[in-house]
């Protein structure tokens, strides 16, 4: 019973009706290896949106399982456009597409996520966004904006005790 109600209220944080919903033990760094694990197969092409460190530890990541990885990186102290990733979509074609919505080590916040999802659908790509430092601080719509996986830190916005990793998987991923 204590597993299903935390179950939907982290449904309820992320605003999505995923049943592949849960909390995992671990910090923030375990979802980001969730999400790159349970999504990348050797050889896929992955592009990193990078606005502070996060996207490059991702990139580390994915590169371990075997990922062909690029970025797309803004200049400091501003966010990506989507101009500026679109063109990176039609360079890379990737399987996969990493971005923090916001990121600690620079304080940007990536405001067009809903724009994101449509082009990931559009290019057949999965969509992970990273929410650590931004779920519970700013607007976030997993469901509506067709992210396919996310996850956060109970510990930051959140403000729970740490340790503790929400994590959603959409039916697409």
């Amino acid at each position: 019973q204590i597993m299903d109600e935390v179950k939907e209220g982290i449904k309820y944080i992320f605003q999505t009706l995923n049943d592949a919903t849960m909390c995992i033990s671990g910090a923030g760094h375990s979802g980001m290896e969730a999400a790159l694990c349970n999504l990348i197969e050797d050889g896929d092409v992955v592009l990193m949106g990078i606005t502070g460190v996060w996207g490059h530890r991702a990139g580390d990541m994915a590169r371990r399982y075997g990922a062909e990885v690029h970025y797309v990186e803004a200049s400091f102290g501003r966010a990506l456009s989507h101009e500026e990733i679109t063109f990176a979509f039609e360079g890379h074609r990737p399987k996969v597409f990493f971005i923090a919505q916001g990121d600690s080590s620079t304080g940007i916040i990536q405001q067009n996520i809903r724009e994101l999802g449509e082009l990931c659908r559009k290019y057949d790509c999965f969509l992970i966004v990273d929410t650590v430092a931004s779920l519970g601080g700013t607007e976030f719509l997993m469901d509506e904006w067709k992210v396919d996986v996310a996850y956060t830190g109970s510990q930051k916005s959140l403000g729970g005790p740490a340790g503790l990793t929400p994590i959603s998987f959409s039916k697409r991923a």
